[in-house]
């Protein structure tokens, strides 16, 4: 598992995700502040061979970051099938960022 809080780091996940030939199939988890209205504050994805934690919310993530983020969630909605618990809700927060 790695733990996600760089622009540089982004890139990586969506350099990996791209480069798979096959469609990939992503697992897909979100965690939410406790804040009203509550916002996404990680996004877990997952492949067969991979993990990462995203992170949404830390201050000084800054305007690239969150812009790299949106990018690689659009990816993922677009070319990937997602699997998850109760995915309805997180998919609805998740559209927040992108």
């Amino acid at each position: 598992m790695e733990w996600v809080d760089e622009e540089v780091a982004l890139a990586v996940v969506a350099n990996f995700l791209e480069s798979r030939e096959e469609r990939a199939i992503v697992g897909m988890d979100t965690e939410w502040t406790d804040e009203s209205p509550p916002r996404v504050a990680c996004v877990q994805l997952s492949t067969g061979t991979k993990t990462w934690v995203i992170d949404c919310c830390s201050h000084g993530l800054g305007a690239p970051y969150m812009a790299r983020l949106s990018s690689l969630l659009k990816g993922i909605f677009v070319s990937s099938r997602i699997v998850g618990f109760s995915l309805k809700d997180d998919i609805r927060k998740l559209e927040l960022l992108v």
